[in-house]
């Protein structure tokens, strides 16, 4: 029997079972672990719940342009928060996440660069975003000797990647990966510390990695709750469900 553990203490466990296991599950248990109570009654419904209710639209390239005519509203990337305000305002799809990065790519084209990684084993493309410094001179500084040497095709900069969706449930890894994308190129012409990591690396995000980031959801979940309730000294709480992995990205698509 494999067994999904959620969580554990010194008193509780936290753990995730097909409905139909519970029964044989329950009587495994030492007689003085004999209660438990569901802590999940519809996991389908709370994972639904974190979906938005509709998709996010992100603003034309038109629109982002106009927000940063000035140079300085440009610095200070006026265009780029207003976009992410939207982005970030949720977890995004696989189509709204490749769309955001076309739009840094267009509006910060002389930091960021759009790549094709290849494709998903359906046919998806796995889309990074490298991130390169300008010419130290372009900011008024001409850059040390080691600096200019660092730079030469016979010496190129040391690389640094992050991707995210290594694993199908860290979805949040997504969201980090481009936040932190986001952050470096938002902050790039304001901030001398960025500026200096930017410059001195060629930075990659890949923000779903070999997992397509895709949700495969059931048309007939058939998910049912069972709860027992046994006395016990210390409480083992649990939910039990079945058919929980149409929820989890897909895994076949790497």
């Amino acid at each position: 029997m494999i067994l999904d553990i959620w969580s554990m203490t010194q008193s509780h466990v936290d753990i995730r079972l097909p409905k139909t296991t519970t029964k044989g599950f329950l009587s495994l248990l030492p007689g003085h672990l004999t209660q438990h109570e569901p802590i999940i009654t519809n996991l389908r419904a709370a994972v639904d719940y974190t979906y938005p209710s509709e998709r996010t639209v992100l603003p034309s390239l038109d629109d982002l342009l106009s927000r940063a005519k000035t140079e300085s509203a440009r610095n200070k990337a006026e265009d780029i928060h207003y976009l992410s305000e939207l982005f970030f305002s949720n977890y995004q799809s696989y189509e709204t996440i490749n769309q955001w990065l076309y739009l840094l790519e267009s509006l910060r084209p002389e930091l960021a660069q759009v790549v094709n990684l290849g494709s998903s084993h359906e046919g998806r493309e796995i889309l990074g975003l490298v991130i390169k410094g300008s010419d130290p001179a372009k900011h008024g500084k001409e850059g040390s000797a080691k600096d200019k040497e660092n730079r030469t095709a016979d010496r190129p900069i040391p690389g640094m990647v992050m991707h995210g969706a290594q694993h199908a449930r860290e979805w949040i890894s997504v969201t980090t990966a481009c936040y932190i994308a986001y952050e470096m190129i938002a902050r790039y012409y304001v901030d001398e510390s960025v500026r200096k990591i930017v410059d001195e690396f060629d930075w990659t995000y890949i923000p779903h990695s070999l997992l397509a980031y895709l949700f495969q959801p059931s048309p007939t979940p058939n998910i049912r709750v069972s709860t027992i309730s046994i006395p016990v000294p210390f409480s083992v709480s649990f939910s039990t469900l079945i058919c929980l992995s149409p929820f989890y990205p897909h895994h076949g698509s790497h």
